[in-house]
């Protein structure tokens, strides 16, 4: 069973995808066989109970068993379909509560009878779940006669209803908000499992506007980072909390603003709002987002020695020289711990030495440990390097397929956009004199600012896309040595009836600044 989505697959949060495996079905309906005998139980104790906050606990218990069930129910059998959902946990819990009326009619009746057992009140109550007309008759009959007594008061007419009713909406309501709820969780598609939710440690600033918060990131979730801002007080009477939830492609995250109250006798009360629910981060690496609240930030006095933490203290003294531009003091410092049994010590260091190897122009070293690193890290950016280290060393052929490589993986990872592999591959190409080479790439960047037609800066820069400016002045130099003069002024003038006004007019000074510049 399939229901649309409500939103189209751009929608900014996330949408389930409306299946409801017919497994989710037969779980439920085991749960509503399991409900009979604890509906039993529920009315033995309900009659029998000689208190009335206990009836009400009892009946609490019930409910929230409904609930759980129905969850369970949902997450089990993979329903992404929060209506269809919702309403399998109304019928179950439709189904308790009749089944507990009938237990409970059963019991009075037979506990009636001098020839009650147990065997009696099993006969009972199956007799009264098959007899539906008999339930109403005598339920009826009780409300009229008011017969029947709670922790030893005699409940009459109006109130008795009263009570019935709500017990029926609260055994029918919380099966279905949270077959709802559990329905409408993040679940990853691709991988057909649900995205688990990591609550991030770190506290983050209070959010005082929560509906312009929304709006924006909404409008511009690559600008997470800026509005989801690390709290710097230890211990803030205000912070919020950031859940987020992974799976093969985007990450999405929720935040709640905490308020944190102390009452008279030093007893710390937390009221919790949400501001908002399932966000996509399109395009945003989740181990960032992690990377970004995966601790508390340290006291002042020991912020240093806690950025260091995480690294090998083997490391240390090369991770030093890196920093200071000491790169083969810190290729040398690095070196013995390449075949290191820790793997976290290994990988380190051959990132070192792929790091230190290309700053220092030896690029046949560099390629070697930056393939080593992939075969540790199957990464889209590890394979990018690779390809940038083919192009570097002479072989931009080999470094084609890496590219290649990196954006298929990325594709799934999505840990940088896609146009940065191919600038960054440009980039290479054209350091290492393969220009012939990096012209269709740029074929493929000059396209997108032809699809957008919107060149401007604020719009380009939430897109990850290099300034239009940027992007005339580092392409010249391909353009021009690969078309000549005349055939580069037709391929940058081929943009200008795509462009938007801006676009049009920035093209066109540059053309004839240029042109100038040539005659």
């Amino acid at each position: 069973m399939k229901q649309q989505p409500a939103q189209g697959i751009f929608s900014p949060y996330y949408v389930p995808s409306g299946r409801l495996p017919v497994r989710a079905v037969t779980l439920t309906l085991r749960c509503m066989l399991g409900a009979v005998p604890a509906a039993w139980i529920y009315a033995w104790l309900t009659i029998h109970m000689p208190l009335l906050l206990l009836n009400a606990a009892v009946t609490l218990a019930f409910a929230l068993g409904l609930g759980l069930a129905t969850r369970y129910a949902a997450r089990c059998g993979q329903a992404r379909n929060p209506p269809w959902m919702g309403r399998l946990g109304l019928a179950l819990g439709l189904a308790a509560w009749y089944a507990q009326a009938a237990a409970w009619i059963a019991i009075l009746e037979t506990d009636a009878s001098p020839l009650a057992s147990p065997a009696a009140h099993l006969a009972n109550f199956a007799a009264m779940l098959l007899d539906p007309h008999h339930v109403l008759r005598v339920a009826l009959d009780v409300v009229d006669s008011g017969a029947y007594s709670i922790a030893g008061m005699r409940v009459r007419g109006g109130l008795l209803a009263a009570l019935w009713l709500a017990e029926l909406a609260l055994f029918a309501g919380l099966p279905y908000a949270l077959g709802r709820m559990s329905a409408a969780e993040p679940f990853c598609e691709e991988s057909g499992g649900w995205m688990p939710e990591t609550e991030l440690p770190r506290k983050f600033e209070f959010i005082d506007r929560p509906a312009a918060a929304v709006a924006l990131l909404a409008e511009e979730p690559d600008g997470f980072f800026s509005v989801v801002a690390s709290c710097p007080q230890p211990d803030p009477e205000r912070y919020a909390l950031l859940f987020v939830y992974r799976g093969r492609g985007d990450p999405y995250i929720s935040i709640k603003n905490v308020t944190v109250r102390v009452d008279k006798e030093g007893r710390q009360h937390l009221s919790k709002e949400l501001v908002i629910d399932y966000l996509r981060l399109p395009g945003i690496d989740p181990q960032a987002v992690l990377r970004h609240g995966a601790a508390p930030i340290a006291a002042a006095a020991g912020a240093e020695g806690a950025s260091q933490a995480s690294d090998p203290p083997e490391l240390a003294a090369a991770i030093a020289h890196l920093e200071a531009e000491s790169f083969d003091a810190a290729l040398a410092g690095a070196l013995p711990y390449v075949t290191a049994r820790p793997d976290g010590l290994r990988i380190d260091a051959v990132r070192l030495c792929a790091l230190c190897c290309a700053r220092l122009g030896r690029w046949d070293e560099s390629l070697r440990y930056w393939s080593m690193l992939f075969g540790e890290e199957r990464s889209a950016h590890n394979a990018l390097n690779v390809g940038t280290s083919f192009a570097m060393s002479g072989d931009p052929a080999h470094g084609r397929d890496w590219v290649a490589r990196a954006r298929a993986l990325n594709l799934t990872s999505r840990e940088m956009p896609d146009l940065q592999i191919v600038t960054n591959f440009i980039t290479a190409l054209t350091r290492s004199g393969h220009m012939e080479q990096a012209l269709p790439y740029l074929d493929e960047v000059r396209e997108v600012y032809v699809g957008l037609h919107n060149t401007d800066p604020s719009f380009l820069h939430t897109r990850h896309l290099p300034f239009f400016d940027v992007f005339l002045e580092h392409s010249a130099p391909v353009v021009r040595t690969v078309l000549g003069e005349e055939r580069g002024h037709a391929w940058y003038a081929s943009m200008l009836p795509h462009l938007d006004q801006q676009g049009r007019d920035a093209l066109s000074a540059w053309l004839a600044r240029h042109a100038a510049e040539t005659a």
